[in-house]
């Protein structure tokens, strides 16, 4: 369950995994108390964290979250190129760095580096967040199991980073996110609030 404010978002995520693994997690919850302010700076800031609007696994929702989950468009701009970076850089360290010190690579963050970029390309593609990751489920999972090199693994990243860089040139999300809509839907949650 997200609870933020009178938004309430009950979902099936579990922090580890693809959508696909998650569900033999199901009927466990993940709790995520937001305030409205802090959902905003969030959203509006930084497209990883922002992700909680896109869960596919959805079970029920206030009136106030269907508007907000709805308008969640308004809460994405280009800056997702910035935050995936972030995170694949870290992941692409992480792996390179187990691979120089111990001769082998850990596995998770290849997958992880992997997922990120598929995802982060496709925001930058479709204007939405990919949370289910599951048409690359095979290939995730390949490397998860140590079924592909490490040289194998950073060469597809590479490849994976090049198309991550032109969806970023191509994109047709904005600069900015649509702070005059969010700060609607925030008036609006906080008048919600105070009405009940």
């Amino acid at each position: 369950m997200i609870q933020i404010g009178p938004l309430r978002f009950v979902s099936m995520e579990n922090e580890k995994g693809t959508a696909g693994e998650r569900k033999r997690y199901r009927g466990r919850t993940k709790k995520v108390p937001r305030t409205l302010k802090r959902l905003a700076d969030l959203k509006t800031s930084r497209g990883g964290e922002g992700a909680k609007l896109w869960t596919p696994l959805v079970l029920e929702m206030t009136p106030i979250a269907e508007k907000i989950r709805a308008s969640r468009s308004a809460f994405l701009s280009n800056h997702v190129f910035k935050t995936y970076s972030g995170y694949v850089l870290s992941q692409f360290r992480r792996m390179k760095n187990s691979f120089e010190s111990r001769g082998k690579y850990k596995t998770k963050h290849a997958m992880h580096l992997i997922r990120l970029l598929h995802s982060g390309i496709g925001a930058l593609q479709t204007g939405d967040i990919m949370i289910d990751v599951s048409q690359h489920r095979t290939q995730l999972m390949d490397i998860r199991n140590g079924k592909l090199e490490f040289e194998e693994v950073r060469q597809l990243a590479l490849a994976l980073d090049k198309d991550f860089q032109n969806a970023f040139e191509t994109t047709k999300l904005p600069e900015q996110p649509d702070f005059e809509s969010v700060n609607q839907l925030l008036i609006e949650a906080r008048n919600s609030m105070v009405d009940k």
